[in-house]
């Protein structure tokens, strides 16, 4: 089973202005503005998605004022007297079933107090368990069936050089023998990734979706230096 979440309180404050963000139908609020990448962890930890079912929106702030001026990201804006209408999901859950057989269950929220950017998951089987949260990016809870029964038990991992993904920045280098005239640098053990960064990794994915034939994969858990 997958579960996965992406809490955040970017749009707990009731005077935070109208922005696009609160914009457009249903579905185009927090489920398209973080739901989209929870769901792009999903496929690529647990496969490709064929079925999305029981899915429930509702809007907790159905009015804000509205912006005097540009309001970029986030970020707090000088707003009116007036209030206009909020168009879509402040939170949103639903299940779905991977190709694998496999189900999972997710839930966002753009209104989750005192949650910054709460993307988590969990991956549950009958050999084990992992989990992950944003909170904290350089660890992650691992459990399996241990040979000895007196050392089971759940572990909190600091990611290190020693795991495949650990190696997420590339540099340029003329050594031939590196894909695509690149080498891969690690980072210090402990130390997280930030979403500026995974940002970038997903601009990337969209750019070669883009430009490559759609049989072809992104080589995920890589992020290049801009």
């Amino acid at each position: 089973m997958f579960g996965g979440r992406y809490w955040c309180d970017y749009a707990t404050d009731p005077k935070g202005p109208l922005s696009w963000r609160f914009e457009g139908g249903p579905g185009s609020g927090a489920l398209g503005d973080v739901g989209s990448l929870v769901i792009d962890v999903a496929e690529y930890v647990a496969g490709p998605i064929t079925e999305v079912s029981g899915a429930a929106l509702s809007t907790q702030i159905n009015k804000r004022p509205l912006p005097l001026g540009a309001v970029v990201g986030h970020n707090a804006a000088p707003v009116s007297d007036e209030f206009g209408e909020v168009e879509n999901e402040d939170t949103s859950s639903f299940t779905v079933r991977f190709a694998s057989g496999l189900v999972g269950t997710f839930s966002v929220t753009r209104t989750g107090f005192g949650l910054p950017n709460g993307l988590a998951f969990d991956v549950l089987g009958v050999g084990g368990r992992a989990a992950f949260d944003q909170h904290r990016p350089a660890e992650y809870l691992f459990d399996d069936a241990q040979p000895e029964a007196p050392t089971r038990g759940a572990r909190q991992v600091v990611a290190g050089p020693q795991m495949p993904y650990f190696l997420l920045r590339r540099r340029r280098t003329d050594d031939a023998d590196h894909p695509v005239g690149r080498r891969l640098v690690p980072h210090r053990r402990g130390r997280g990734h930030r979403s500026a960064r995974r940002l970038i990794a997903v601009g990337g994915a969209l750019l070669h979706c883009v430009r490559a034939p759609r049989a072809s994969r992104y080589p995920s858990g890589i992020v290049r230096d801009q």
